[in-house]
């Protein structure tokens, strides 16, 4: 996983959008205090996992819809 700082991550926004979609890898986005640190992923990538959550969910015999945006 390509890891950031945020400064970096802002400078090169648009680049980054492109890669995780390209790649199909997240970026973690660091904040120097390290309390508010974020994960990039493409929307084919966070769909993908919601499903698997709900999937998972389900063969467990509990019922948790998933909310498209």
């Amino acid at each position: 996983m390509l890891v950031l700082g945020i400064e970096e991550t802002r400078k090169n926004l648009t680049r980054l959008v492109t890669k995780v979609n390209d790649d199909d890898k997240p970026v973690l986005i660091l904040e120097p205090d390290k309390a508010n640190n974020a994960v990039l992923m493409s929307k084919r990538e966070y769909d993908a996992l919601l499903q698997t959550l709900a999937v998972m969910v389900r063969e467990q015999g509990q019922f948790v819809p998933v909310d498209e945006p």
